[in-house]
């Protein structure tokens, strides 16, 4: 989700009777969105280090044999 649809959905529930934002909502949200995209992308990363390592192991087992 990006911010930008994060924010959306925050403005449609302001709207759809639920209670009014307060000047800290918006922030707390957007901080949340933020953090639980940085968590998948870093764990993304991770994978993509963790595929290297494996291959770059596979490859010098096989030149060591």
């Amino acid at each position: 989700m990006t911010l930008t649809v994060a924010t959306e959905a925050l403005n449609h529930k302001q709207m759809s009777g639920e209670r009014p934002l307060s000047r800290l909502d918006a922030p707390r949200f957007a901080r949340r969105v933020v953090e639980q995209q940085a968590t998948r992308q870093l764990e993304l990363i991770d994978r993509w280090i963790s595929d290297a390592e494996r291959r770059d192991a596979e490859r010098r087992q096989k030149t060591d044999h």
